[in-house]
């Protein structure tokens, strides 16, 4: 038996706990151990689709800013085989990336921490992975930020339901042919955050800003960015990038300026210059083979998760009112008419068979009008 005074149980004991430390706290790109960061951008950046080019050219925007001392920036990064958007067929398979400064915008030049070949983004499990591995690197908080197609609650595409209910289709995969529904993409986020909680969600895909997804997501962040309607991007010819969408690096250039930027702020940065790119756009778009100037509509929204509660409960008090007035013998006609007039007067976006995606408050807001019933 030895000591535990013993110069050789002090070496045990230093080698343990060099080993512990090791597994929980990863080395950088370079070998040196990871310091703790005061924020953690977390980016999942789906381009195994037509979306490639503008994914890969989102990426090198970030490179301009990049990681910072108190600002990790960690990206899951895949092309699509034969697409690389002009980066190189390196670009083709899936990387995790520790995104570094660099100011030359045409390459791609941060480290690749790991090469997992070619992988399937549509998969939930592929997500839970990369935020295990994220959720590593310590961090006073996190932000992610997906860069991905996405159809809303249902697969406008096939025009059917996943699963034989309204679910969220997000993130699919061309090479992998998968995507993943609501369940699945909230309960890997739940998984590989393992208990920890996003500061913000910023959603760079279509359709994504709905009350169903953000009630679901409400206890796993504090906000969410995202669109309810469609992102229209215009990259043509091929390289001009005219509109960009979500400009992710000006959100990482203020909180380089200012790390305790409030979210609102944060908010307001991003969706002004979103919305000024469309409201300026001179875009064209061949029409009788003539290019003719468009612009695109656009909405960007940012939501405080902690009011879905409270939201959810008033719809479904509503919801059961409307259901009650429509089965009465008396007020159901009009009830029926009432909800009828209101969406026919709604903002609405591309949905299954065009019937399924209203603007929320807009139909209130109509509905309001429309209606006799004071209590409604």
């Amino acid at each position: 038996m030895f000591a535990r005074s013993t110069p050789f149980f002090r070496t045990i004991i230093f080698l343990v706990v060099l080993l512990l430390y090791s597994t929980i706290i990863p080395r950088n790109g370079s070998g040196a151990w990871q310091e703790p960061k005061e924020l953690t951008v977390i980016c999942y950046m789906n381009g195994d689709n037509n979306l490639a080019g503008e994914v890969l050219h989102a990426v090198d925007m970030l490179e301009t800013v990049g990681s910072t001392k108190d600002i990790e920036i960690l990206a899951l990064v895949d092309g699509q085989p034969g697409d690389n958007g002009g980066y190189g067929p390196r670009w083709e398979s899936t990387k995790v990336l520790q995104i570094e400064k660099d100011d030359t915008v045409g390459v791609i030049q941060s480290p690749v921490l790991e090469d997992w070949g070619e992988q399937n983004l549509g998969d939930a499990q592929v997500l839970e992975s990369f935020l295990r591995k994220c959720s590593r690197y310590p961090s006073e908080r996190y932000i992610f930020l997906l860069f991905a197609h996405g159809r809303g609650i249902i697969d406008t595409q096939s025009f059917t339901t996943p699963s034989g209910y309204k679910s969220l289709f997000i993130s699919p995969d061309d090479s992998g042919e998968r995507a993943m529904n609501h369940p699945a993409f909230s309960q890997a986020i739940e998984k590989g955050l393992g208990g920890a909680k996003f500061d913000l969600m910023l959603f760079f895909s279509c359709l994504a800003n709905m009350v169903e997804i953000g009630y679901e997501l409400r206890d796993l962040t504090n906000y969410i960015i995202g669109s309810e309607d469609e992102i229209r991007l215009v990259n043509t010819p091929q390289g001009s990038y005219q509109i960009r969408g979500i400009e992710a690096e000006k959100l990482v250039a203020q909180l380089a300026k200012d790390l305790h930027t409030p979210t609102l702020d944060l908010g307001k940065l991003l969706i002004d210059s979103y919305i000024g790119q469309y409201e300026t756009s001179s875009s064209s778009a061949a029409i009788n083979g003539r290019p003719t100037p468009t612009i695109h509509a656009a909405t960007l929204s940012l939501i405080d998760c902690g009011k879905y509660n409270k939201l959810a409960k008033t719809l479904d008090t509503l919801a059961r009112y409307l259901i009650t007035s429509i089965n009465h013998d008396t007020t159901g006609k009009a009830a029926l008419q009432s909800i009828h007039s209101s969406l026919a007067t709604t903002q609405k976006y591309p949905s299954f068979l065009n019937l399924e995606y209203y603007d929320l408050f807009d139909f209130l807001e109509n509905l309001a009008k429309q209606s006799d019933d004071q209590q409604l």
